[in-house]
């Protein structure tokens, strides 16, 4: 893998050196392609030469010199020297490479911009609320600008660095909102399909920075943006709902400076911590205090993020004061039901294990009342059609029994879920999932499956009960032979033994 990194790099660098020489000339580039026009001199073609051999150690299956003379045919190694040795200039060759599939390696997705003013352009151009931009689109990016002279641009999931890195360590130093949690608040009414991904565009952000750090700067600046709105349907048109409700454009090209940024990634962190309503409510209403006359946003939050985020955070104080006796008196009554609602499932367990054991007594009562009519008087009555028909009943109330309960008592349950469903809806506001889940979700889901193991036992247990009773009657019969069986055998012993003790006692006598 080592020789493999080492071979893309010096392929872009080999290229790179290409175009820095002046053998080339960038045609047209974009984040995946590049066409290069090739120089018409013998020197263009040695260097051409130089980087036909770096070509093949990344990739050797393929061709990337077009003959545009000839309908774009491929030109191969032997065509260079030909024309080396020939001394033959007079050709129409460009090279076409689809970057990022040639440049790639374990999980990385590369690119690289050769001209610094295309990757400048492809910057400028990125639309970073659309899901299919390479920015947002791939994980692990590396855009490898060989006349970079800056710093590495270190991002949670990209790097813009001057040399390809085979182990690079990306910037993950925040705890900022992924889409899925802001489109949980921002209400969405665009046409267009929309992804909020300030958590893939930040970056290291540094005091100083060079224009492409501005521009990223700005970018990440919007996505932060679009997380603290109530409606957003485009970059011209977003809606704050504050204590004054208006409708603004995102930004109007102004480039916040790195203190501002920060601080508003620090809002967008803290309204997504916990209680996102109340909290992205406050810090709209600071902000839409200050709207006047501001065109954008932006400019909103260029003049007054620190004063409102400020603000914010101590009216929420007071809001969270104000709501703590009423989370106090709420969990009180929560954890009262939450009570009522175990002791509940327990005496239902214990009503449920009651009423078997109770038809368990009546049947062994009724069943020894019946084999003692066994040993009495009538000892086939067990075998009687009226016997057949008592059993019938007796199996039918087993099932019968075992339905209604079971029907009623899973009925109950599902009620009592529901019950608990709606105490979650009413108690967010007050108290955070988690402890919901502590003090309510995970008791009753405790008692639940408690019971529902013993329901199972139970009608287990019924059915069991059930075909016994409808098959009583065999199994008496089969019982009444073994036991008539054995006594025959008994008897048969028996008579054996008395007829061969005489005999003996013959035999003696005559001696």
């Amino acid at each position: 893998m080592e020789n493999n990194v080492q071979s893309i790099e010096s392929l872009i660098q080999s290229i790179n050196n290409f175009l820095q020489k002046n053998h080339g000339t960038v045609k047209s580039e974009s984040f995946e392609n590049i066409v290069i026009s090739i120089n018409q001199s013998i020197d263009s073609l040695k260097e051409l030469e130089i980087l036909y051999e770096a070509f093949t150690k990344v990739d050797e299956t393929r061709t990337f010199v077009e003959n545009l003379s000839e309908n774009n045919a491929s030109v191969s190694q032997e065509d260079i020297k030909e024309n080396i040795d020939t001394g033959y200039t007079d050709f129409n060759w460009q090279i076409t490479l689809n970057k990022v599939n040639l440049f790639s390696f374990n999980h990385y997705k590369i690119t690289a911009f050769f001209n610094i003013d295309k990757f400048e352009e492809w910057l400028e151009n990125l639309n970073v609320f659309n899901q299919n931009s390479e920015i947002l689109k791939y994980e692990d990016l590396q855009i490898v600008l060989p006349t970079y002279e800056d710093e590495d641009i270190i991002g949670n999931s990209f790097i813009i660095t001057k040399k390809l890195k085979e182990n690079s360590s990306f910037y993950a130093e925040n705890k900022l909102p992924d889409d899925l949690n802001i489109k949980e608040f921002v209400h969405l009414i665009s046409q267009e399909p929309i992804i909020f991904s300030p958590k893939k565009l930040a970056f290291k952000l540094k005091e100083e920075t060079n224009k492409f750090e501005n521009i990223l700067r700005t970018q990440y600046a919007e996505t932060l943006l679009a997380s603290i709105v109530h409606i957003f349907n485009s970059r011209e048109d977003v809606t704050i709902k504050g204590l004054k409700h208006f409708k603004i454009r995102l930004n109007n090209d102004l480039q916040p400076n790195t203190n501002i940024v920060k601080i508003l990634e620090n809002a967008v962190e803290w309204v997504y911590e916990e209680n996102t309503n109340t909290r992205l409510q406050l810090l709209a209403d600071r902000l839409s205090f200050h709207k006047d006359n501001a065109n954008s946003l932006m400019e909103i939050v260029i003049e007054h993020i620190e004063e409102a985020f400020t603000e914010a955070k101590d009216r929420y104080k007071f809001v969270v004061t104000e709501k703590s006796e009423e989370y106090t008196k709420d969990l009180r009554d929560l954890l009262k039901d939450t009570k009522e609602k175990t002791d509940k499932y327990s005496e239902k367990t214990r009503s449920v294990i009651n009423s078997l054991l109770r038809d368990i007594l009546g049947s062994i009562f009724f069943l020894g009342l019946t084999a003692y009519s066994r040993f009495s008087g009538n000892k086939d009555f067990i075998f009687s059609d009226d016997a057949g028909i008592i059993f019938l009943l007796l199996g039918s109330y087993f099932l019968i029994s075992m339905l209604t309960q079971a029907a009623f008592n899973f009925w109950d349950i599902w009620l009592s879920q529901k019950e608990a469903h709606r105490w979650s809806a009413s108690s967010m506001d007050y108290m955070t999932p988690q402890t919901y889940d502590k003090y309510v979700t995970q008791p009753l889901k405790t008692r639940t499956v408690q019971f529902i193991t013993v329901q199972i036992i139970v009608i287990v247990t019924y059915l069991l009960l059930a075909v016994s009773a409808f098959n009583a009657q065999k199994l008496a019969k089969y019982l009444d032979i073994h036991n008539t069986t054995q006594a025959t055998n008994s008897e048969i012993n028996t008579s054996k033994k008395m007829t061969s003790l005489p005999k003996k006692q013959n035999i003696e006598d005559k001696e």
